[in-house]
């Protein structure tokens, strides 16, 4: 016979005896951003960024400009326990380094933000680049409806795996001193060849590689013998070094520059409250657009999985918008308001991109044209 006590107790019993054979639920795995199991896209990321977290470090190569860190800052950001080892300089004379670092077995940086003629060009057939198309994997980042004319289209070589635009402005390279140019007065490109400018220029050197782009609009603009006459005639001074170049437009020393003061070094003196007086100008002759910030994956990659994870987040949106409105580029993705709205293409109007392997025998009669002109 059972009293109450024993009865509960038995029945407790059981409960827990069929409990403990009843089938177990699963436990819960990862979930996604819309609540439910992870893509395997989503811990592909997970994975890459502990990965990423444990080498602690990304080195990366951009143009001169206190902008630039400024917006890798964001990386380091969003990824805290990463630093980033930031270097600057012009392809021209930072590439020849490379090389030399290469040659003798070192492999300093994991990526290159940079335009595209002397790093194409030199780093590839060295085997000192990998291809950036298989890094990506985001599918937010290789959505064609997100950016302009596709996300494929960010490939200018034929191959279309080397490298990524994702930035593209217009060629706007004119810059006139207001206290000395009145604001209509330069509106074709026969204005330059006006005697009262001859010696009053400045301009890249045009002989020196990766400072193409402004002479080959000019040719197109107004044929080789403008350029003949513009860089013969007129004796603008020339200039390799970027930054000692857009000291003397900020200083006042030149009314005209021709690429110069660099767009990226000028933002520098304007936060400082220095040139002011300097402007940017659009006329006819701009037919060409460019990507200032052309994204390299480096081969031997020293820190290989923080070089993944910073080729991926560069391309998303977020990444995106903080470098347009920071460096003050115009971003390719659709989503993304304009850095520069100066330099936004022009509805309608047909472009090119100077960058595209296509031009490069153009690029390359550019200098040629000006050894004949200034050697």
């Amino acid at each position: 016979m059972l009293n109450r006590r024993t009865f509960i107790g038995s029945a407790a019993a059981a409960g827990l005896t069929a409990a403990a054979c009843a089938p177990q639920a699963a436990p819960a795995g990862p979930t996604g951003a819309g609540g439910g199991p992870k893509a395997a896209w989503e811990q592909e990321w997970d994975n890459l960024v502990t990965a990423a977290k444990k080498e602690g470090q990304f080195v990366v190569m951009t143009a001169q400009g206190a902008s630039y860190r400024k917006a890798l800052g964001a990386f380091e950001e969003a990824f805290p326990g990463i630093t980033v080892d930031h270097t600057t300089g012009n392809a021209s004379t930072v590439v020849p380094r490379l090389l030399q670092e290469i040659k003798g077995g070192i492999y300093s940086h994991d990526v290159l933000l940079t335009t595209v003629t002397t790093p194409y060009k030199s780093l590839r057939p060295a085997d000192a680049l990998q291809p950036v198309r298989p890094l990506i994997f985001r599918p937010d980042v290789v959505d064609d409806t997100v950016w302009r004319d596709g996300f494929e289209a960010g490939f200018f070589e034929k191959e279309k795996r080397w490298m990524y635009a994702a930035t593209l402005d217009k060629s706007v390279g004119i810059w006139i001193n207001t206290d000395q140019v009145r604001e209509n007065e330069i509106t074709k490109l026969e204005d330059l060849l006006n005697p009262k400018w001859r010696g009053r220029m400045i301009s890249t050197d045009i002989r020196s590689v990766g400072t193409t782009w402004n002479v080959l609009d000019m040719k197109r603009g107004g044929g080789e013998e403008f350029v003949r006459k513009l860089y013969g005639e007129q004796k603008p001074v020339l200039v390799r070094d970027l930054r000692q170049g857009s000291e003397f437009m900020v200083k006042g020393q030149y009314a005209i520059g021709i690429g110069l003061p660099n767009e990226d070094i000028v933002r520098d003196f304007w936060a400082e409250g220095l040139g002011k007086n300097l402007k940017q100008i659009e006329i006819d002759w701009v037919t060409f657009l460019l990507c200032r910030s052309h994204l390299y994956s480096m081969s031997q990659a020293p820190h290989p999985n923080a070089m993944k994870l910073f080729v991926n987040w560069f391309l998303t949106k977020e990444a995106q918008t903080g470098w347009a409105q920071t460096v003050g580029q115009n971003s390719r993705r659709l989503d993304v308001p304009a850095g520069d709205p100066l330099k936004l293409p022009t509805p309608g109007k047909k472009y090119l991109t100077i960058e595209n392997e296509e031009q490069q025998q153009e690029v390359d009669r550019i200098y040629e044209l000006a050894r004949e002109i200034l050697n």
